[in-house]
């Protein structure tokens, strides 16, 4: 089961679990969260989101067979068109997440790679292990950044570093991200699980609409969506560039 729901009152925790590709995203993963968090964002007894990944890995980023598919696709006429929707439809994840009524906390142990650094930084707070790892792995598969990843890591961490990761292939360990801004706390062990505890019991009940309209002041829905098509069609652009080379490196 690539994606697991767990319910309990006020809380929904959604736990990515596939460990033949450590938690990596496809369409049918990404179609699964989107329709589920739309179910749980009509739920008015949740409050709060938990995201995280199981076997000690966040997300590995886009699934290989995905990029695969990419690589036929951007080949054929209209490719670059086709690859453009593709990797946008994806992302209106990462507008779900921000449209959420609920708060939302990313919960990062092991590698954050790829387009989960964009699931994760969609996330209201990121709180993490000590043995969380952010790794932008685009460089490696010879394509841009997709999922948001650019914009919004932008955001937390500003130009410079966010230019680090994504450019010049920096790796970011759970106190460096802390530092930078992307992680927002680090606790060992149970200390997670507590903290988390905690910040769950802190959320108040019922707040759904002022969670949005503050989200949505923070960050224009508007100026993200343009955000996420730029960067859509800027992935396929450099997918089409990459052509037969694009892939594991």
């Amino acid at each position: 089961m690539a994606v697991r729901w767990h319910h309990r009152p006020g809380v929904t925790e959604i736990i990515l679990d596939s460990p033949d590709t450590k938690n990596a995203l496809d369409d049918s993963v990404v179609a699964e969260l989107i329709d589920g968090l739309r179910r749980v964002a009509g739920t008015p007894d949740v409050d709060a989101v938990v995201l995280r990944g199981a076997g000690g890995v966040f997300c590995s980023g886009g699934s290989f067979d995905e990029l695969a598919g990419i690589r036929r696709m951007v080949g054929a006429p209209g490719g670059a068109d086709a690859v453009h929707s593709k990797v946008r439809a994806n992302s209106r994840l990462v507008e779900q997440l921000r449209d959420q009524p609920q708060r939302t906390i990313a919960v990062l142990d092991g590698a954050v790679v790829g387009a989960g650094i964009g699931v994760a930084a969609a996330c209201d707070m990121r709180i993490a292990s000590p043995a969380a790892l952010v790794i932008g792995g685009f460089d490696r598969v010879g394509v841009s950044s997709d999922m948001g990843v650019a914009p919004l890591l932008r955001a937390a961490v500003g130009l410079g570093a966010a230019s680090r990761l994504l450019l010049d292939g920096e790796r970011w360990d759970a106190q460096t991200a802390h530092e930078l801004g992307f992680i927002s706390e680090v606790h060992s062990g149970d200390d997670l699980s507590a903290r988390l505890d905690a910040l769950l019991a802190a959320v108040q009940p019922g707040d759904g609409v002022r969670t949005r309209l503050q989200r949505h002041a923070l960050d224009d829905p508007a100026t993200l969506a343009a955000a996420l098509d730029r960067e859509a069609r800027l992935f396929a652009a450099s997918a089409r560039a990459s052509g037969h080379e694009m892939g594991p490196r």
